[in-house]
């Protein structure tokens, strides 16, 4: 599909979001606006590292080196926050429950 018509139905999910008179209705563009985020976390930095140069920094064969650093990288720090994210909010629910708030 057309990246075009991705931003168009991510809006299109918004508004649904937005205007939902029911809850399958809320469903729906929530299953719409998650697929378009899933697809622009997977491509955005795939895309971004592609038209970076890096040629005239690091030379080409350096280039072809580590060409998938980055978006590695970016996946690992994305794996390595959920442990981190479920401690800290692990940590502040007990908190809540101890100062009944």
């Amino acid at each position: 599909m057309d990246p075009n018509t991705w931003c168009v139905l991510w809006i299109l999910g918004s508004i649904l979001m937005t205007a939902a008179q029911n809850v399958p209705m809320l469903c729906i563009g929530r299953v719409i606006c998650g697929l378009c985020v899933g697809i622009a976390s997977s491509v955005v930095p795939i895309f971004r590292f592609d038209i970076s140069s890096m040629s005239g920094v690091l030379g080409t064969m350096a280039y072809k080196e580590y060409f998938g650093y980055p978006v590695s990288y970016r996946q690992g720090a994305i794996t390595a926050s959920m442990p981190a994210g479920s401690l800290v909010g692990s940590l502040f629910s007990s908190f809540r429950v101890v100062a009944h708030v």
